[in-house]
Formats: structure tokens, sequence, C-alpha cells
């Protein structure tokens, strides 16, 4: 896969996290607190700015994604699976180091030693990505 497209994939999933974050703590913040209405018009009015960008930027991950096989043949038909949560998943991946289907199972934690799952242990490194 090519970097320069996995690394805008990175981006934008990053980017759309934190907008949408700043925009639900925004409106979550309206919801609770007793403002004046001329402030209650101001951040309502940021928010859906907030929320423009949030679809701005859901196109522009789409449109990268396009880019990448894995997704135009694959995960585009998965069922609830949508770019953004493609873009978050495929951030995380870095195809070149993984060999071997198993080797992604192992990046991502699902290691099964003895017949038990691997576990995070106080003071041990992890050998997979906990996020």
């Amino acid at each position: 896969m090519d970097r320069e497209v996995m690394n805008k994939v990175k981006i934008l999933a990053d980017s759309y996290m934190d907008i949408q974050d700043m925009r639900i703590r925004l409106q979550n913040r309206l919801r609770q607190e007793q403002y004046p209405e001329d402030i209650k018009c101001f951040m309502q009015e940021k928010t859906d700015i907030l929320k423009r960008m949030e679809g701005s930027l859901k196109r522009e991950l789409e449109k990268t994604l396009s880019e990448i096989i894995l997704w135009t043949n694959w995960l585009k038909f998965v069922r609830g699976l949508g770019p953004v949560l493609a873009g978050k998943v495929l951030r995380y991946i870095d195809f070149n180091k993984a060999k071997h289907p198993s080797s992604l199972f192992s990046y991502a934690g699902l290691i099964v030693v003895n017949g038990k799952a691997v576990s995070r242990k106080r003071g041990q490194k992890v050998s997979y990505n906990p996020k």
C-alpha cells in the first residue's frame, strides 16, 4: 500500500475523531448548562460549523479510501463499517510489517498461548497494540 495515501487516511481519521469529540463536548455542555440565549445561539452556530467540518472530513476520507484496494474490494461491503470506522481501523495497521494474516491477529492482541488469551500484566510490555 502507498505510504502517502495511508498517511493521509491516518490524518483524516484522527482529525475526524478530534472534531467529533469537540462537537459532542460542546453539545453536552449546551444541554447541561443554563446559558444566556445569545451565548446559546453563538455556541449552537459553532456546533453547526463543527458538524459541517465532520461531513467534509468524512467525504475526503471516503475519497482517499477509494485509492485503497482493501477498502474498494472488501471493507466497503462489510455491513456497519463505513469510511470513518475503516479509516480508524486502517490507521493502526502497517501491512508492510505483517507477512501473514496471523501477524495481524497478533498485532491486534488476539493471541492464544497454552489455551488462554494473552492479557496485560503490570510492569510488562505488551507485544501488541492495545488500541
